[in-house]
């Protein structure tokens, strides 16, 4: 593992893609893993950027030809050695995967990406306490779709919440829940449980399939809460490995 010392984030990150719309919306969901996050079309700037900023992670989409992603790697190892590639792909052989991962990435992840396995790979690299969303210290009110009280929220961020159970919960349990936002707003989630402690009757959730008007209500709300600075991260709390919600 490779420590990083000095804060909760690294100092700057790079991101490879041909498109420069994919390369901005995996630089807006990554903006909590870097200080500074630069974006990229081409191989030459990505060699140009490693060259002056010296990053500690490149996010670099196969695609990039520079002729070759193989070339291109090796030139950004000679300039920054210890620098963690992670090589993103949308369509490769398993026998393409593995010449990729000889060829020097240290990481492989399909696209579309999953930014919750990418913080993770990060935090064990790293050894930082990352996380996809902010969270917001909030108490709201959690039922079970067929109205038994689960419990109060202590924290809730876009990807899951930390609550106080009323009733037993088993993890890698999966329900379907509603939160109270306000008083006549609800979200309605399916949420999988990822932890609990049956001394504090704690649980942390995982929320899954969250779209459409229920994930505007949700981040609507949050935003309000954000604005109000009436919430906000709750980084006293320990990092629950290898949980990154």
């Amino acid at each position: 593992m490779s420590q990083r010392k000095g804060g909760n984030r690294l100092r700057c990150l790079v991101i490879a893609d041909p498109s420069r719309t994919t390369a901005d919306h995996i630089a807006a969901q990554t903006h909590r893993l870097a200080e500074t996050a630069l974006c990229t079309t081409s191989g030459d700037e990505t060699v140009l950027f490693v060259s002056q900023h010296a990053p500690e992670m490149v996010i670099l989409s196969v695609d990039v030809q520079w002729p070759t992603p193989a070339e291109l790697i090796s030139s950004l190892r000679r300039l920054k050695k210890d620098v963690f590639v992670v090589a993103v792909y949308r369509e490769m052989s398993l026998a393409g995967l593995r010449r990729l991962k000889m060829d020097g990435a240290d990481e492989i992840i399909s696209q579309p990406i999953d930014f919750a396995m990418l913080y993770g790979l990060v935090s064990k690299r790293f050894g930082i306490p990352v996380r996809c969303h902010r969270r917001f210290s909030v108490a709201l009110v959690v039922l079970r779709a067929d109205g038994v009280l689960v419990g109060k929220t202590r924290n809730l961020s876009e990807g899951g919440m930390l609550l106080d159970c009323d009733i037993p919960v088993q993890e890698q349990q999966s329900m379907l829940v509603d939160i109270r936002l306000k008083r006549e707003t609800s979200v309605r989630v399916r949420g999988e449980v990822l932890a609990f402690d049956s001394q504090s009757k704690t649980a942390r959730m995982r929320f899954s399939n969250l779209r459409g008007n229920e994930h505007q209500n949700l981040t609507a709300f949050l935003l309000e809460l954000e604005q109000r600075g009436s919430g906000a991260d709750d980084e006293s709390e320990p990092p629950e490995e290898p949980l990154h919600e």
